[in-house]
């Protein structure tokens, strides 16, 4: 495990790998918390130690843990080392900046390694090559998720890239959908029904 500093609540720096420890433990990114909380309450009911990173210096993070009462364990990563390693480690193509705002994942770490990891699409090129998402979206959001999809610029390469909140679901869809910023921000992650069967084998 690459090893670096992440910062609590207290501005207490903290060793990654300290952090892990060598029970599992779920870790995942943080990309903006005022807008995540039903990925937040997920990660809380997996019933094991979850640890969220955001990269950056931004005390949201904290400050939203704590009025929800979520029992998460929340650090800034005001260098981006996480996101670097990732980089790196899964051969991502977008730059460290985008990746901050764009890399949503999940890792199940044991004995203080990697033992398997989830990734969300970016990228227009990662959605459509997977089949079975593509077949779950237009199942999940019918002919007018297909219009949307068939209307989006494919060459803008990430797949959402637009401002959050159900905002761009209205201005897109006139109130008829539902539901696609988070489905295309968290179909692989929330539910995991994979990384659940994995936790539930070290209860």
């Amino acid at each position: 495990m690459h090893d670096f500093e992440v910062t609590d609540s207290n501005s207490k720096k903290h060793s990654f790998a300290d952090v892990i420890g060598t029970t599992p433990v779920v870790v995942a990114h943080a990309t903006v918390p005022v807008g995540e909380l039903p990925f937040y309450k997920y990660m809380d009911s997996l019933g094991h130690k979850v640890v969220l990173v955001i990269s950056g210096d931004n005390p949201m993070l904290h400050i939203m843990k704590e009025a929800h009462d979520l029992g998460l364990e929340t650090y800034t990563d005001p260098d981006c080392n996480l996101i670097s390693w990732l980089k790196e480690e899964w051969s991502l193509q977008p730059s460290v900046s985008d990746l901050v705002k764009l890399l949503r994942f999940q890792m199940l770490c044991i004995d203080g390694e990697v033992s398997q990891s989830w990734k969300q699409h970016m990228s227009w090129q990662e959605f459509l090559a997977d089949r079975e998402a593509f077949k779950a979206f237009c199942k999940r959001f019918g002919a007018h998720g297909v219009t949307w999809m068939r209307e989006q610029d494919k060459n803008s390469n990430f797949l959402w890239s637009g401002p959050g909140s159900g905002v761009y679901n209205r201005q897109i869809f006139g109130g008829l959908v539902d539901g696609v910023e988070q489905w295309l921000k968290y179909s692989k992650l929330m539910p995991n029904k994979e990384l659940e069967d994995r936790l539930n084998q070290h209860r």
